[in-house]
């Protein structure tokens, strides 16, 4: 071999230098290695170079241009965390194998080694491991087999500087002007944003090199290793784009060309173009596209001097003005108009979540959320974070500091209207105005947001109600309008979770699901654990009634966690749905309790409705069914709602022991039966409460009421009006349904 064959790295060391501890321990290794030399050791730039060659295992017939013998330069850093560069010292080594490290035109090629992060690496790799790498690397480069066929594609630019940009710009059809600046987010390390200008904004305020054009670019999908060489001027970017069917030139051209003839030039003289490039990637050719790569080049000079560089404009040097040149454009002087390549990181946005978290729904629904409290904004910013939905946030209450323990607004937020607050928190954070609104006001009370609730209810797609507020649910579930609700709170106990899911057919009704969750609590531990109220609170303001449950930030978070799953999963589910979820403190972990949903029997008497469980009306039966041929009768259990007029009956209590049956007569009794109701008020949170009275007809006998039926009504209703509340009696005969009279 030739020394001419090679590049030479470094200077000769002297006799005095003492190579650091990894270059010596490296140079120690490679004399005693059997399949390598030692060439020399020299040093540059303060940095160790050694200097072997690797005898090769090459196949019989190589598919790659690698030499039995070849040299290579390892470079070894003063920093022990900085990754040794491995250089191909043969001047006409391969230029276009993949898993190397771009260099510019006329250097050593860099190996590509370590496919995991050097720093966790750094402890673990010896010189003989670190040997065993670059032979393993030459063996695979002859056959071909750098690339495996289950990796995934390799980028085939990498730059040092990164800069964040809407992943929009990209996909941009329209030709116009669109004034963009670059500023530094960061510098160290260093990071650059681009930020679109504001219609009307004076871009003459801005120093002229941090203004840019964007130029988006497609290109068709390549299988190739594309770039051999990092492009340092628009004259070999140009010629590296031509392969992928992309005319840098004659885009510029177009774009200026554009400019000028809107009469925009002038404005726009001192930008510069910044080039953004899609690159679809293909493994083989006619293979389906497997990627994507994005890359992002800024053309260093103003748009005046590209113009006259592209051969589109000239000036007149009479009248200092430019005048488009007729004919075909000649470019000349392009070498001297730098290229300076940066990695695109995306601006966060709808678009970049759903990629992050697999939400990729052809359509985001709009959701209404009702209730910025603790548990409803962590819910909706962690559905933003996976961009699921376009959001409207409703609330009346302001951040107070007490909040910021739990509250997913921060200290900047303090006395704003929690909904304003927190929908501009999404806007910023997605870098769109449109991706979430406001309404700042209760909804029982609407006032002057009357006209945005209702456009906002019958625009929803789905409705969330976190207000932890009976009176809020009761409202929403009476609306008419299409959009199913989903209501989440944390039950009394601040450690259950319960979420009530109406379905898209809203045939059960949220407030249906709160009241047989109620009465779940009959028959259910779980249940009852959850109405039972947490005895610690706190004390934030002077009022007596400023006190707040002692509820952990980490459990609330996990809850939140837990309500946006199941809103991302099952939000257009037709399927009814009650469920509970119990913390445990002992084993940090939650355990689900479902509960079946019963639709509702719907019925209408003296302005009231009545919605009976069908879980009632079943003990209805049950219950007659084991005293016939004897009449039978009991109480009613439920909640009604005033102000909309709605009964809602969910559990039927049998008998009393001391009651009077027979076939032709009942007198309900009493023993027993306070106690009961009491318990059962209790167990459900103070929720079940008497709300009628119900007895049976015998087989044969219509369910209609009779005069001693009627008789007790009016007695009935005279100690009901004492309360203001309505009269229901039930009456179950043979038929299916039961007879309702309500006064």
């Amino acid at each position: 071999m030739s020394e001419a064959e090679f590049f030479l790295l470094g200077e000769a060391a002297s006799p005095t230098h003492t190579p650091r501890a990894r270059a010596a321990a490296l140079i120690e290794t490679a004399r005693a290695h059997p399949f390598v030399k030692l060439v020399e050791a020299c040093v540059q730039d303060g940095d160790d170079i050694v200097i072997v060659e690797f005898e090769v295992e090459l196949p019989t017939d190589p598919a790659a241009a690698i030499r039995p013998v070849e040299r290579l330069a390892i470079v070894v850093a003063e920093d022990e965390l900085t990754a040794p560069k491995v250089l191909t010292l043969r001047k006409d080594f391969p230029d276009d194998l993949p898993h190397t490290n771009l260099t510019f035109a006329g250097e050593p090629r860099s190996l590509c080694l370590f496919a995991e992060s050097y720093i966790e690496l750094a402890g673990k790799l010896t010189p003989a491991m670190l040997l065993e790498r670059i032979g393993r690397w030459l063996a695979r480069a002859a056959m071909d087999g750098l690339h495996l066929p289950d990796q995934p594609l390799e980028p085939l630019l990498l730059a040092s500087e990164r800069i964040i940009i809407d992943l929009d710009l990209f996909e941009q059809a329209d030709e116009s002007a669109m004034p963009l600046l670059v500023g530094a987010r960061s510098d160290k390390p260093p990071i650059l944003e681009l930020l679109r200008l504001p219609e009307g904004t004076d871009v003459k305020a801005f120093n002229e090199k941090v203004r840019f054009l964007a130029l988006p670019l497609t290109a068709q999908p390549w299988h190739a290793r594309l770039i051999q060489a990092q492009p340092r001027h628009v004259e070999e970017l140009s010629k590296l784009l031509t392969v992928v069917g992309i005319d840098l030139l004659a885009e510029c051209r177009k774009r200026i060309e554009r400019i000028y003839d809107d009469g925009e030039f002038e404005a726009f003289s001192r930008f510069r173009i910044l080039a953004l490039l899609k690159l679809p990637k293909i493994r083989q050719k006619d293979d389906q596209e497997e990627a994507t790569e994005w890359w992002a080049f800024i053309l260093d000079q103003p748009l005046v001097d590209l113009a006259v560089r592209l051969g589109v404009l000239a000036k007149d040097f009479r009248t200092g003005k430019f005048g488009r040149i007729l004919g075909a454009a000649t470019a000349n002087g392009l070498a001297t108009v730098n290229v300076y390549p940066l990695t695109p990181v995306f601006a966060f946005s709808n678009q970049l979540a759903g990629l992050l978290s697999g939400w990729l729904p052809e359509n985001n629904p709009r959701v209404l959320a009702v209730g910025a409290g603790a548990l409803g904004s962590q819910t909706v910013m962690a559905l933003v974070r996976q961009g699921f939905g376009i959001w409207t946030v409703t609330d009346d209450d302001v951040l107070l500091p007490h909040n910021l323990g739990r509250h997913a607004l921060g200290e900047s937020d303090i006395a704003l209207n929690k909904a304003e607050a927190l929908a501009a928190t999404i806007q910023r954070l997605l870098n769109a105005k449109d991706a979430a609104t406001a309404i700042p006001c209760n909804v029982l009370r609407p006032g002057e947001h009357a006209e945005s609730l209702e456009r906002a209810l019958a625009a929803s797609q789905l409705v969330v109600d976190c207000s932890a507020s009976q009176a809020v649910e009761r409202e929403l579930a009476s609306r008419t309008d299409d959009s199913p609700r989903i209501s989440a709170f944390i039950a009394p106990s601040g450690r259950h979770l319960v979420i009530l899911a109406e379905g898209h057919e809203r045939a059960v009704r949220l407030d249906d699901l709160d009241s047989q969750l109620a009465a779940a609590a009959a028959e259910d531990e779980v249940v009852r654990r959850a109405f039972a109220a947490a005895a610690d609170r706190v004390a934030y303001a002077g009022s007596c009634r400023d006190r707040s449950v002692v509820l952990p930030q980490d459990v609330v978070q996990v809850f939140a966690g837990v309500v946006a799953r199941f809103i991302r999963d099952r939000w257009d589910s037709v399927e009814p749905f009650i469920g509970i979820w119990e913390w445990s403190e002992q084993s940090c972990s939650l355990t689900r309790l479902l509960l079946s949903p019963f639709p509702p029997q719907v019925m209408s008497d003296g302005g009231w409705e009545v919605r009976i469980s069908a879980r009632a009306v079943a003990q209805l039966r049950k219950f007659r069914t084991q005293r016939l041929p004897n009449e039978t009768g009991g109480i009613l259990l439920g909640d009604v709602d005033t102000r909309h007029r709605i009964v809602h009956v969910s559990l039927a209590l049998p008998s009393p022991v001391d009651s009077v049956e027979r076939p032709d007569t009942y007198i309900r009794g009493a023993e027993g039966l306070r106690e009961r109701v009491d318990q059962l008020h209790a167990f459900s949170g103070g929720q079940l409460s008497y709300v009628g009275e119900w007895h049976s007809h015998p087989d044969g006998v219509a369910s209609a009421p009779s005069e001693h039926d009627l008789a007790a009504l009016d007695i009935l209703e005279r100690d009901m009006r004492a309360e203001g509340l309505p009269t229901v009696m039930l009456i179950q005969g043979q038929d299916k349904n039961p007879q309702l009279l309500v006064r």
